[in-house]
């Protein structure tokens, strides 16, 4: 699959929501998050996959690895602070305030960047130190073999994804957990 079969799918699924909402008069806002990182307290989805995954893909391969030279950017933000936002917006939604809603209710929901290196050579560290992976050392690997470790390798830990939560802060929202390498000795728990 494709960076731009992922993007595809999460176009039609906007676009059905934003239709959906217009027709039966709903409010709608299409909140989009980075890198989501930490652990939330909901009873089915309450981590991030991003960095579990690339976990799992270490396991399974046996050896760290970026794609290409792991000098992109990502933007992040912690799953409760993700939440948080949510419920801003439906309350500002409720209440008829200046939010946007509809197809100008798009939000963006960050709280911090890091270049994706070192996020891995954080979480190498702590895997390493914990036992979990017998050497630090990380390898630079291609799409074609990261893909064979993930389907969605590539868009997960190879390609630069910026946000900028302007218009949600705009509304009076602030990341509370702002630091990911915080999070990585329970991710690696």
């Amino acid at each position: 699959m494709s960076l731009l079969d992922i993007a595809e799918r999460h176009a039609v699924t906007d676009r059905l929501v934003l239709s959906k909402g217009k027709k039966y008069g709903v409010k709608t806002a299409i909140m989009v998050p980075p890198v989501m990182f930490g652990n939330g307290e909901g009873p089915l989805k309450n981590t991030g996959m991003t960095l579990l995954w690339l976990a799992d893909a270490v396991r399974k391969r046996g050896k760290w690895f970026f794609i290409g030279e792991g000098k992109h950017v990502v933007s992040t933000v912690h799953v409760r602070d993700l939440s948080n936002a949510f419920l801003l917006v439906e309350e500002v939604l409720k209440e008829g305030g200046k939010a946007s809603w509809g197809s100008k209710g798009w939000h963006y929901v960050e709280s911090r960047e890091y270049v994706f290196v070192d996020i891995v050579t954080a979480v190498v560290k702590e895997m390493e130190r914990k036992g979990v992976v017998n050497s630090g050392e990380i390898d630079e690997i291609g799409v074609e073999e990261a893909r064979g470790l993930h389907p969605w390798a590539e868009l997960l830990w190879g390609v630069t994804m910026r946000v900028s939560a302007d218009r949600i802060r705009g509304l009076g929202w602030r990341a509370e957990k702002v630091d990911v390498l915080k999070s990585i000795p329970k991710l690696v728990g």
